[in-house]
């Protein structure tokens, strides 16, 4: 990367780790991007975090009414709570930001720090509007090349321990994205659901579950009751 960048910042892990990631790759010019989607948003507080972390500038732009508007009744209509801001419902307006100043900063590459579903709505609201730009995922999704086996213990669909050990479930979900990468940790979680449901425990959602993970492979691992 020899250009200026343009980071979608929210001052939040992802972004943070985004920024990281841009410093260890000793980008020349890091300019972040930081949406306000309500008037309480400190954003001034928000760029001086971008700043203080590695950030060369911070553009600040206020979406708060054109998010009320379009994104946030829409979703109270249907009952559905808008805050935290969902970024894939929100992303034309945060990809129109990030474009706009692409555009001032004459940047050719688009960074953020979201992924699966949200990463491409992301993506495909960016190239809307300028299909030239190149938008990354940083850092970029990382599945161990070894293979690795996970038993999983779930109590009325709650997560409980990993591998024997329990663990809260910020700790295991942090777990689970170093043992199998974050791309990984939806698609293990849902395999899980689908096992529980196929061994007829989809009620009450509480068991174990031990599966094989190889790359994108995720595999059940029988278990084998005594004779």
């Amino acid at each position: 990367m020899t250009g200026p960048i343009v980071l979608a910042w929210s001052g939040g892990r992802a972004s943070t780790r985004a920024l990281t990631h841009l410093r260890a790759q000793a980008a020349p010019l890091i300019v972040a991007v930081a949406c306000g989607f309500r008037a309480a948003d400190p954003l001034e507080a928000w760029a001086a975090q971008a700043r203080a972390a590695g950030a060369h500038q911070c553009h600040l732009i206020d979406v708060a009414d054109t998010y009320a508007r379009q994104v946030a009744w829409p979703l109270a209509v249907q009952g559905l709570d808008p805050w935290p801001v969902p970024v894939a419902q929100a992303a034309p307006l945060i990809a129109e930001a990030l474009v706009r100043v692409a555009r001032l900063e004459h940047a050719d590459v688009i960074a953020h720090g979201a992924r699966g579903a949200d990463a491409r709505a992301l993506a495909a609201a960016v190239h809307a509007h300028d299909a030239a730009l190149t938008v990354v995922t940083l850092p970029p999704p990382a599945i161990p090349a070894e293979a690795c086996v996970l038993a999983l213990t779930v109590e009325g669909s709650q997560p409980t321990a990993l591998n024997g050990v329990p663990l809260p479930v910020r700790e295991l979900f942090e777990t689970l994205e170093v043992l199998v990468g974050a791309d990984q940790v939806v698609p293990v979680i849902t395999a899980v659901w689908q096992q529980l449901d196929a061994t007829g425990q989809a009620a009450a959602r509480t068991g174990t579950v031990t599966l094989r993970v190889e790359g994108a492979a995720i595999m059940p691992v029988p278990s084998h009751s005594p004779a």
